[in-house]
């Protein structure tokens, strides 16, 4: 499985590990595509997402990462 790069701006541990949780802006630009399709992914369940807050929402590197990567455009 391919590794997947991410923002590790306020959601990294502090010993250097990747961190646990990223936004959706983080998500959409480690996928490449854009944060309307993170919440997309979200609302059909195609990708799990925690509410931490009314407002906040993180996802699990680990669920982005299962989801595999994009394999080509439009034809």
């Amino acid at each position: 499985m391919a590794h997947t790069t991410l923002s590790m701006r306020n959601t990294a541990p502090r010993n250097g590990a990747l961190p646990l949780y990223v936004s959706i802006k983080e998500a959409a630009a480690a996928k490449g595509v854009t944060e309307r399709t993170i919440r997309r992914w979200i609302a059909t369940n195609h990708l799990s997402a925690e509410r931490v807050g009314p407002r906040l929402i993180r996802i699990r590197v680990e669920d982005l990462e299962q989801m595999g990567h994009r394999i080509g455009g439009a034809a």
